[in-house]
């Protein structure tokens, strides 16, 4: 077997190390290739990748800004041939067995299959926080799938059924965040998600992480309130429509009336409560739920 883990980087000098050093010492029964993007780094970021790849540990290339989420899809556009997939952010530390645990749940399918698992939140010191990213069971039906914000992608293994869906299909232009993209992707085809509650990563919370930070309570508050209130440049609706346009050939066509009725969900106030309080959707948490509701009556989905 063959696994390419992705890595998208933008100025990681600081933690980038410990990162690398984690994903190559991934054991099991396959091929690693470590791939990495360079979005557009100003610090010495370059220096430590020039580093790496003279020994023949990584592969690398530069790119414009794009943003993170465009940058690992590039990176999967251009990355193909492999049997398994994985995304790496670029300030974690993977635990062994990461890869071949999601290898192990995943080959048993033949369809486009995703795995992702859970992760402990730690400090810049790696020391616990005392959380994890996911705290009970997560819904990884297609209803869910479609309308949640995102699983989180530096957990995620995916199988190459699943990345050629989106090698074979023009660049999406209308996504927020690779992970979520990719998991509604694999739901809107037919694919398979599945959640491993397991703990193989240590989740490393800085304060300057672009996803997913959990640095005190007060930020998670204005976080939660900024993302009811406020406007998305690209929302789940808009991201629904592209996705159903491009990948049009492959979405069945119950997957396809779901799908509309995200995309529609403004036409009426009727429209908008039978999917604010559809019984169809579960989410990561009752919080969770509540704001994906709030933001579909405010039409900020």
């Amino acid at each position: 077997m063959r696994v390419a883990v992705l890595m998208s980087i933008y100025n990681g000098e600081k933690y980038i190390k410990e990162q690398i050093d984690s994903i190559i010492s991934q054991k099991g029964d396959f091929e690693l290739d470590l791939w990495i993007r360079d979005d557009g780094s100003s610090d010495s970021t370059i220096r430590i990748l020039n580093e790496y790849q003279k020994k023949n540990i990584l592969k690398w290339y530069s790119g414009e800004n794009m943003g993170p989420g465009k940058s690992f899809i590039d990176l999967l556009y251009k990355v193909k041939g492999y049997d398994y997939y994985a995304f790496s952010d670029q300030d974690d530390v993977w635990l062994r067995g990461k890869i071949q645990r999601g290898i192990d749940v995943l080959r048993k399918y033949e369809n486009e299959a995703l795995y992702f698992c859970n992760a402990e939140y730690v400090d810049q010191e790696l020391r616990p926080l005392g959380g994890t990213t996911y705290k009970s069971n997560v819904p990884t039906d297609f209803f869910s799938a479609i309308l949640n914000p995102g699983y989180l992608g530096c957990t995620m293994v995916f199988n190459a059924k699943l990345a050629s869906v989106i090698q074979s299909h023009k660049f999406p232009q209308l996504f927020f965040i690779h992970d979520a993209f990719i998991a509604r992707v694999c739901a809107a085809v037919g694919g398979v998600i599945k959640y491993d509650g397991k703990i193989y990563i240590k989740y490393r919370q800085h304060g300057n992480n672009l996803i997913g930070s959990t640095v005190g309570k007060n930020d998670a508050i204005k976080r939660r309130i900024k993302m009811i209130v406020g406007t998305p440049k690209i929302g789940i609706a808009d991201e629904l429509q592209n996705l159903r346009t491009i990948y049009a050939d492959k979405i069945g066509i119950e997957q396809k009336k779901w799908i509309d009725t995200i995309i529609n969900y403004k036409r009426s106030f009727g429209s908008r409560c039978r999917l604010a309080f559809s019984k169809q959707t579960n989410f990561t948490s009752y919080n969770m739920r509540i704001t994906i509701a709030l933001k579909i009556m405010l039409g900020n989905l």
